[in-house]
Formats: C-alpha cells, structure tokens, sequence
C-alpha cells in the first residue's frame, strides 16, 4: 500500500516528563508527537493544555498512513507521489497543510 499523509504534526523531541511514551509514530524515540488538522492548532493546543510554547527546536511536519513522522520536505514528497496534492504548480519543496485540505 503506497505511503500517504494523514495529518499536520509537530515533534517536540524534549519530553516534558520522565514517563516513556508508547503509541508515538514508529520512528520516534524521543519527545512526543502532538497531531492535528492544522499546525496552528496543535500549538494552540499545547500552549493552553500544557502552557507549552514552539520553540526552534521543535519540528512541524506530518503524520503518514505508515505511523511515521515526516519532515515538511519528505512529506511534499510523499503527498506529491500519492496525489494529494491540490494544485499544479509549487515553488517550494515543503509542504503545507493548506496544500491537502
């Protein structure tokens, strides 16, 4: 089954706890994962359950049909090849989730 993205991510790779985390995307040993429709939403989220603010460490990506996350970069990639992407031309090489829904 080809690989395709499921929905906005962002991976904060410190965790916050001393607690091991299971059910996190298959490639992630450290952190958490927090998913959502939209990356703004997921840092509204944490900012107001957990009074958690982005930082630059923090990495904004996507969540795939394989339980990876994946960079905005390899995600274009993967959206382009499973033909999620709406619209004919892009003049970047990340993607966004305006770019899917």
């Amino acid at each position: 089954m080809k690989e395709y993205i499921l929905c906005a991510a962002i991976h904060y790779p410190n965790n916050l706890s001393s607690d091991i985390l299971s059910y996190q995307p298959k490639n992630i040993s450290t952190g958490f994962v927090v998913c959502g429709h939209r990356h703004h939403q997921i840092i509204q989220l944490c900012s107001h359950v957990m009074d958690y603010r982005l930082e630059e460490k923090d990495i904004e990506g996507f969540l795939t049909s394989k339980n990876r996350f994946v960079t905005r970069n390899e995600a274009f990639n993967i959206a382009h090849n499973a033909g999620q992407i709406r619209g004919a031309m892009f003049d970047r090489d990340e993607l966004y989730s305006k770019d899917l829904y």
